[in-house]
């Protein structure tokens, strides 16, 4: 009697666009801090969010484009319906908009 092999797990993930184009940028944002431009290669950047070098093709096109993007994806603002800043005087009102400006740039 023949017995079936076991079903393997794939080795991916089958996400949203969204989210797959979210982690092809996280990955390229954290390689293109640790390296200088010339040195991130698309194959770098699939390799570091687990996809084909042809999805981030797809999703974003071109090295540069990536770059940019990546930036991009660095420097986004929340909606201003997010924003939920202190009221009172100026000083209250300077000091909540620093911090939820320094908490953006640390997230």
């Amino acid at each position: 009697m023949r017995t079936m092999p076991a079903a393997s797990t794939p080795k991916w993930n089958r996400l949203e666009p969204d989210e797959r184009r979210t982690q092809i940028l996280a990955s390229a944002v954290r390689l293109f801090g640790d390296k200088p431009y010339a040195e991130v290669s698309m194959s770098d950047v699939a390799a570091s969010a687990g996809v084909a070098r042809g999805l981030i093709h797809h999703y974003i096109g071109s090295k540069r484009d990536l770059y940019i993007e990546s930036v991009r994806f660095l420097v986004t603002v929340p909606p201003i319906e997010d924003v939920h800043l202190p009221t009172g005087s100026l000083e209250e009102r300077a000091r909540g908009s620093v911090h939820w400006l320094v908490g953006v740039i640390e997230t």
